[in-house]
């Protein structure tokens, strides 16, 4: 009988730890911070010079060097840049490129390679070129925006071909620190990045989480996109036929922003737009707008410290994202549109402010083209409905 209540206690003690353990492996599971980081790849950046430059990123389970064969010929991968230093985050740069022209590439390691071939776009060295991007925003994903980011992503799925790239204007997830929210992001827009060239724009979601300071480097999103130079925000510049794209960190646009770190910022965004002075347009993308329908309504701090300096040196169009609906406003004279249809949960409502042209509530995504004579901005909902056009004539004579 004794013999019988041992083996039971033993048995129950069994029962017990046995199921102690599955109930931390099962916390764990839930908890999104357990794992580590889930392979993702490929994403294309463009460098300095996006005529004959490009950044092939991707990212491993494991630490391992970056393998990149690539060409002009789906079938003949004819290139090969090895780098051996071991990395998890992979980013390799090509330089010497064609401008103008499709590249084929694989990525891996030199002991395994992907099989799947991915494809970009160099740009056009001719400052005479049309060309057409797609502009989406705030696409972080969360329990309650049922799937809207999946929407968004297997629409640009279906007619990326039909862009030279994509600009994202900031929030691609909801929480910068968490890499759950990453691989889901990454995941979710893959058959995407893989056929064309990503533009990053920084968000507040993007940073920390709760926000803890300006320069917080807990999140994932500079290592994913390492495009910036500058320690104390998250900033870069390109000239893409006859535009030049200025990318700035105006995530919140708070009165400490301008008066703090971002203060550096402003002189460094004069410095930018003065140099550019010679190219047809001049497009700024900002995560914060300067003036919105949504929540955050007019940003008094953006209109005195940030607005001035975009009017003094001839800003054509300015993108924004933030407030979670499509809008179209005119910030003393210059063209702005909110792109914030991309993917989140949709702004409860909205007060109409006097230079709003244009507001929906849904998702969307914007097609905005450029040619010699205007920049034409169409935005659709996923249906393809054009809910949105207007031209912006240049401002400068040839």
């Amino acid at each position: 009988m004794k013999k019988m209540k041992e083996i039971s206690r033993k048995i129950i003690a069994t029962f017990l730890i046995v199921g102690t353990v599955m109930s931390i492996i099962v916390f764990h599971s839930l908890d999104k911070n357990f794992f580590n980081p889930k392979e993702k790849g490929a994403w294309v950046l463009w460098n300095e010079n996006p005529a004959s430059e490009a950044i092939i990123s991707w990212e491993s389970t494991n630490l391992e060097d970056s393998t990149v064969y690539y060409g002009e010929n789906l079938n003949l991968l004819n290139y090969s840049i090895l780098n051996p230093t071991l990395t998890e985050i992979h980013h390799i740069i090509l330089t010497d490129l064609k401008s103008n022209t499709k590249y084929y590439y694989k990525i891996g390691s030199s002991e395994k390679m992907k099989d799947e071939i991915n494809v970009f776009q160099t740009a056009p060295d001719n400052e005479n070129s049309s060309f057409t991007f797609m502009a989406i925003s705030d696409t972080q994903q969360t329990s309650w925006s049922n799937g809207f980011c999946d929407k968004v992503a297997g629409k640009l799925k279906t007619n990326i071909f039909e862009y030279d790239f994509l600009m994202n204007v900031g929030d691609f997830v909801w929480n910068g620190e968490d890499q759950s929210d990453w691989d889901d992001f990454f995941n979710t827009y893959k058959e995407v990045f893989n056929k064309t060239v990503l533009v990053p724009v920084i968000g507040n979601h993007d940073s920390s989480y709760p926000k803890v300071n300006e320069s917080s480097t807990q999140s994932k999103f500079p290592s994913y996109f390492p495009l910036s130079s500058n320690s104390n925000f998250y900033a870069y510049s390109f000239n893409y036929s006859m535009v030049h794209f200025t990318i700035c960190d105006f995530q919140y646009g708070s009165e400490d922003e301008f008066e703090n770190l971002r203060q550096s910022q402003l002189e460094w965004l004069k410095n930018d737009l003065e140099q550019a002075q010679n190219s047809k347009y001049r497009i700024v993308s900002f995560h914060c707008p300067i003036e919105a329908s949504g929540f955050h309504g007019i940003n008094e701090d953006m209109v005195e410290n940030l607005l001035p300096i975009l009017k003094t040196y001839n800003v054509s169009l300015i993108l924004n994202g933030h407030d979670h609906h499509y809008e179209h406003v005119i910030c003393d004279g210059i063209d702005s549109i909110i792109l914030g249809g991309g993917g989140s949960f949709q702004d409860p409502h909205a007060i109409l402010i006097n230079d709003c042209q244009n507001m929906v509530f849904g998702l969307t995504y914007t097609s905005i083209s450029v040619n010699n004579d205007y920049i034409q901005v169409n935005t659709f909902t996923l249906d393809d409905d054009l809910v949105d056009s207007f031209k912006i004539q240049s401002r400068r004579d040839d």
